[in-house]
């Protein structure tokens, strides 16, 4: 948790780090991709569902704001989340099976 500067300060200081895992987009807009020493691939680590969705979370008889964020919804969105939700759900189910 924390801001760049503040997690690679810990990993230089700290004897407890051997590593730690950052979006490389993040290093290279602050122009340290000089501390980028792996980029890992999909088939390595998986992303977070859902990664790179907007939620808004909104009072349900609050109609101004509702109709304010409602240009915010894209249905192909909300189904990709929901299918990776889904296909996360039976992996895990997948995995706690074979243990």
């Amino acid at each position: 948790r924390g801001n760049l500067n503040t997690r690679l300060k810990k990993l230089d200081e700290k004897e407890d780090f051997a590593a730690i895992i950052l979006a490389a987009a993040g290093l290279k807009r602050m122009g340290w991709e000089n501390r980028i020493s792996t980029i890992l691939e999909p088939e390595d680590c998986m992303y977070a569902v859902g990664q790179g969705a907007l939620a808004v979370e909104v009072r349900a008889r609050d109609v101004d704001i509702l109709e304010m964020v409602s240009v915010l919804h894209d249905p192909d969105t909300v189904l990709r989340c929901i299918a990776e939700r889904a296909f996360l759900r039976q992996l895990v189910h997948q995995q706690l099976t074979l243990f």
